[in-house]
């Protein structure tokens, strides 16, 4: 299911690494608040996305 999360932030645009069911969150130490937020919301809607598939 890690995967599902994956490919569902990687729609809006965000790139997150599975490792198994497993999500990875890897940020540059240079992210802005506003895109670690844009990076939080898409997994927080991925993981309910994939578990309902």
């Amino acid at each position: 299911r890690g995967m599902r999360v994956c490919d569902f932030a990687r729609g809006r645009g965000v790139w997150i690494r599975p490792l198994g069911n497993v999500i990875v969150v890897m940020p540059p130490l240079t992210i802005s608040l506003e895109q670690l937020d844009a990076v939080m919301e898409a997994v927080a809607e991925g993981i309910p996305a994939a578990t309902r598939a």
